[in-house]
């Protein structure tokens, strides 16, 4: 009985554990949508933008908006400034037409990777919430219902980065006026952290998925546990 009892108690440990990992996970995707450093911009030459009248040295983005180190030379001293835009998701055809910086597809690229990310914070939520009751109820199935959802969550966040790299790629093929010759990217912290998410959540299904297997009788770790893995046998009154 000692020995169940130690395993029950090893068990919920590694659970509360992994439960305290996977928040902190979803501390890190927070502060990763929030801030713009999914991807930064160097130039090898200042380039003139005539629409700020100034010139972009580098230039750093994120999933909502778009931020430039620039200069005006127009003035005396020199005027250095950073001068950050939001994203417009739903642009009219004629905003489309006038700004060179975005076409239909860049768009539909902001549009998936930033629908993908919200969509992982719900999942999130969901995950978070099976996987605190799976710690109550000895049952498996709630285990591989939480493993489940944390596996769909990476899922979610590893699609909306590929699709931000797929973004990045293009804009440096077709959109010059974002992406100017002779430039270069690095990806920055925020995109490091949604990487870093993705394997946290990756981690944390299989933890829960190695919990979530169906143990009845002797080799449940607890009575509870046993009378719980039965099959439940439903028939007519």
């Amino acid at each position: 009985m000692a020995k169940e009892s130690s395993a029950a108690q090893r068990e919920r440990r590694v659970l509360v554990a992994t439960v305290g990992v996977t928040m902190f996970g979803t501390l890190l995707m927070l502060v990763s949508i929030s801030t713009d450093n999914w991807v930064l911009l160097s130039l090898d030459e200042a380039v003139y933008r005539n629409t700020s009248g100034a010139y972009v040295v580098s230039q750093k983005s994120g999933l909502f908006r778009i931020c430039r180190n620039e200069y005006d030379n127009r003035t005396h001293p020199v005027v250095e400034r950073e001068y950050c835009k939001m994203f417009k998701f739903f642009p009219s055809d004629k905003n489309i037409e006038k700004d060179p910086e975005v076409d239909e597809h860049i768009i539909n690229y902001r549009r998936s990777q930033t629908a993908f990310a919200v969509i992982a914070l719900v999942l999130m939520l969901l995950s978070h919430t099976f996987a605190i009751y799976a710690l109550r109820e000895p049952r498996y199935m709630f285990k591989r219902l939480a493993a489940m959802m944390h596996l769909m969550t990476a899922g979610a966040v590893f699609i909306s980065g590929e699709v931000f790299i797929q973004s990045v790629e293009y804009e440096e093929d077709y959109l010059r006026a974002r992406y100017p010759r002779g430039a270069s990217h690095h990806y920055g912290f925020s995109f490091a952290f949604a990487v870093l998410t993705v394997i946290i959540y990756v981690g944390a299904g299989v933890v829960f998925f190695i919990y979530g297997r169906k143990r009845k009788g002797e080799k449940a770790i607890t009575e509870q546990e046993a009378i719980e893995n039965e099959p439940v046998i439903i028939g007519r009154a």
